[in-house]
C-alpha cells in the first residue's frame, strides 16, 4: 500500500510539472500585401490547455485596414457572436467566450484559434501592428481550476506593399533569382552593379522567415537556403531605395 501511495504521489507531480511547463502564447502573423487586397490575419495559439474562457481586445490601424468579419473558428464555443464589432471603427475588435459546460477544452499547439478578415486600404510603407491589449476588454484566459493562466503574445504586422507597378517592372528587368525551385543554393544575377540589395522571405501565411544582404559586386552572389523547410516562398528583392521586387520561389 505504502508502494502504491508513492506512485500515485510520483504521477501527480509528474502530471504538474507537464501542466505548470505548458506556456500560453498567442502569436499574429507578420504579413506583406498590396492596397486593396483582402486579406486574413490568422491568431494562433500554443499551450491552450484545459482553458474554460477567454477575452481580451485585438488592436490594429484602422486607417490601413478596414475590419470585415471574423471567421474560421477552432472551438464550438466560438462565433461570430463572439467578437465585440461596435469599435471596429476604431480600430479594436472585442473577444469573449467560455465553455458552459465548464470543460476546459485545448487547441493543438500553432493551431489557427480564429482569423480576422480586412481590407488593405493604407498607402505604399504603411505598417499596422496587430496587437492584443487590455482596453476596453481585458485579456484573460482561466482555467477548469478557474485559476487566471499567464500568457505572452508575439505582435504582428501587416505591411502594405512599398513597390509601385512601375517599380517593379523596372527591378524585375533588372535583378534575376535562378533556379527555381532552389535546392541548397539560391543564385542571384543583377545589373544594379555596386548596390547592397537584400531578400526578405516569407511563407506563403504572410509570416517572415529571414533577410539575406549581400551587395552586388557584379557576378553572380549566391545564398544558401539552409534552414527553409520545403515549400513556396513569397520573395522582396532590392533595397528601401530603389524598392522591392515580388517573386515566388519554390525550395526542394
Amino acid at each position: 500500500m505504502i508502494f502504491l501511495k508513492s506512485i500515485v504521489g510520483i504521477f501527480c507531480l509528474v502530471v504538474l510539472s507537464t501542466n505548470a511547463s505548458a506556456q500560453l502564447v498567442w502569436s499574429a502573423p507578420i504579413v506583406v500585401s498590396d492596397s486593396g487586397d483582402f486579406i486574413g490575419v490568422d491568431l494562433s495559439v500554443s499551450g491552450y490547455q484545459n482553458l474554460i474562457s477567454a477575452q481580451g481586445t485585438i488592436r490594429f490601424d484602422e486607417t490601413i485596414l478596414e475590419y470585415s468579419h471574423v471567421d474560421n473558428f477552432v472551438l464550438t464555443s466560438i462565433s461570430s457572436g463572439s467578437f465585440g464589432e461596435t469599435e471596429v471603427n476604431q480600430g479594436l475588435l472585442s473577444f469573449s467566450w467560455y465553455e458552459s459546460d465548464l470543460i476546459g477544452k485545448d487547441i493543438a499547439d500553432n493551431d489557427v484559434a480564429f482569423t480576422i478578415y480586412f481590407t488593405v486600404i493604407g498607402s505604399s510603407e504603411e505598417v499596422s501592428e496587430i496587437e492584443l491589449i487590455d482596453q476596453p476588454v481585458v485579456a484573460e484566459f482561466v482555467d477548469e481550476a478557474f485559476v487566471t493562466v499567464p500568457f505572452t503574445y508575439e505582435t504582428g504586422s501587416v505591411t502594405v506593399s512599398g513597390v509601385s507597378d512601375l517599380e517593379e517592372s523596372i527591378l524585375e528587368h533588372q535583378i534575376m533569382l535562378f533556379p527555381n525551385p532552389a535546392k541548397d543554393w539560391l543564385k542571384i544575377e543583377s545589373s544594379l552593379v555596386g548596390a547592397d540589395l537584400e531578400i526578405h522571405w516569407y511563407s506563403m501565411n504572410g509570416e517572415f522567415m529571414k533577410k539575406d544582404s549581400f551587395h552586388n559586386s557584379g557576378s553572380v552572389s549566391v545564398i544558401s537556403t539552409d534552414g527553409l523547410n520545403r515549400g513556396t516562398y513569397l520573395l522582396r528583392v532590392g533595397n528601401p531605395t530603389l524598392g522591392f521586387q515580388n517573386q515566388l520561389m519554390q525550395v526542394l
